[in-house]
């Protein structure tokens, strides 16, 4: 059973939600952040199951999601959290881009879809600027 979710944010963070089971790109997404924002806080998760836990008790300003992780593959990750926040904006990103995945996680609910091997600054940085988010660069 999955413990209740106690975090606290101050209000003009920009909450990220992010599902990846590789740690090497996890720590790259994190010290992205992290050298690029001071508002932006990061949530990490491996496992859909565990994302949509989540989910359940807290609404993050966004997602991004690895596309094939430990207990999902494919555009079905971005269809199963999309039933808990339909409402919230998900990246997918993904080390194995192709045009037939990405229209298929677009048509699932997906905001859009990237190759994270070309994931930096500026693309994250455009990316939560196109959500309209309040996001504070270092």
């Amino acid at each position: 059973m999955d413990k209740p979710l106690h975090l606290k944010f101050a209000e003009d963070d920009v909450v990220v939600l992010l599902l990846e089971d590789d740690m090497d790109d996890t720590f790259l997404f994190e010290k992205l952040c992290s050298s690029t924002f001071s508002n932006v806080k990061v949530i990490t998760c491996k496992t859909v199951h565990k994302a949509n836990s989540i989910l359940k008790d807290l609404k993050p300003d966004v997602i991004f999601a690895d596309l094939n992780v430990g207990d999902s593959v494919g555009p079905s990750s971005v269809l199963d959290l999309k039933k808990v926040r339909p409402e919230v904006p998900l990246y997918v990103a993904t080390g194995m881009p192709s045009d037939i995945t990405r229209e298929e996680c677009l048509k699932a609910g997906a905001y859009d879809f990237f190759d994270k091997s070309k994931l930096n600054q500026s693309l994250l940085s455009e990316q939560l600027e196109m959500l309209g988010l309040d996001i504070e660069k270092l």
